[in-house]
């Protein structure tokens, strides 16, 4: 189920805040000199309020009805997206809330629609097309400030998220070492090619597996040392021939990989990096890929309890 994440509503209260700071000088363009004097603070706790409410229901509109919620390991495109979106709905009910308070606030209740009509009667937007540049001002300077939160954020929810998975990867290439004498998986496999060639191996000692076209490239450890074959093959029949083995993860439409050589993690919210023991090979897990990644090492840690 789509939800709004709480710590997007923290850094909507944040810019809130910041709103009813800065406010005092967008007022007095509202105001008269007099009104000014009686009614400013009013109009920054009113105005700060209903910037508030509008930045949350149009928050939930756009999670909620048009189905597009918001996560902080977006990329850019994906953030930018979504806050424009909001800003879509967000800009015409601000304004309306603006210069519906205003009316109130200038005269009072029994007023209400001066907002919408003129003195002798007549039903009009001028006010209403008069604020609408400076909501929507505000909206650009809004989402050029949620942009920015949002940046951090998302550096924050890398960092997190890749030191979790490193703990993860050493606790699970502990215990996974543990029960190798148990789980005797030590039997040797063969890998067909296409050809009459093929490749005898234990899984455990496969590196990785590297698709180039139609052929694959298995990096793997024949009694310690580092060795490479060739095979033509599609990686789709390799992961059929390895599915039993967990510790096998595909991390990248071109590649599986054997979590117990990953030495580290690394990256940022397009996608990670690994490194592999005995390569120098620094290999890829698509942005596509990440949460299959995590899945895979929390299922493996599973199994092996």
């Amino acid at each position: 189920m789509k939800r709004i994440p709480n710590q997007l509503i923290k850094d909507y209260l944040i810019v809130g805040c910041a709103w009813m700071c800065i406010s005092s000088l967008m007022h007095p363009m509202l105001l008269t000199p007099d009104q000014r004097a009686v009614h400013l603070p009013v109009f920054k706790i009113v105005h700060g309020s209903f910037f508030l409410l509008t930045l949350v229901l149009s928050e939930i509109i756009v999670t909620y009805i048009f189905q597009n919620s918001f996560t902080y390991s977006a990329g850019i495109w994906g953030r930018l997206k979504h806050f424009a979106l909001c800003a879509v709905i967000g800009v015409p009910i601000f304004n309306i809330f603006l210069n519906q308070s205003n009316t109130i606030m200038m005269w009072d209740f029994s007023r209400y629609y001066y907002a919408w009509f003129d003195i002798d009667g007549t039903f009009t937007l001028k006010w209403y097309m008069k604020t609408i540049n400076l909501c929507a001002t505000l909206s650009v300077i809004l989402i050029i400030a949620m942009m920015a939160i949002t940046r951090v954020r998302n550096i924050e929810h890398t960092l997190l998220e890749l030191a979790s998975i490193n703990r993860m990867l050493e606790t699970e290439q502990t215990k996974l070492r543990s029960r190798l004498p148990k789980d005797n998986v030590t039997d040797k496999i063969v890998i067909h090619g296409d050809s009459r060639e093929s490749l005898t191996v234990n899984p455990l000692d496969v590196i990785y597996v590297e698709s180039a076209g139609n052929y694959l490239s298995i990096v793997y450890l024949n009694d310690s040392e580092l060795c490479q074959k060739r095979l033509r093959s599609s990686l789709k029949e390799v992961e059929e021939t390895l599915e039993a083995y967990p510790f096998l993860v595909h991390t990248h439409r071109a590649f599986l990989v054997n979590i117990n050589f990953i030495t580290q993690v690394s990256g940022n919210s397009a996608g990670y990096k690994i490194s592999m023991f005995s390569t120098d090979r620094v290999l890829p897990v698509s942005k596509a890929n990440v949460p299959l990644f995590r899945e895979k090492i929390i299922e493996l840690g599973k199994n092996l309890e």
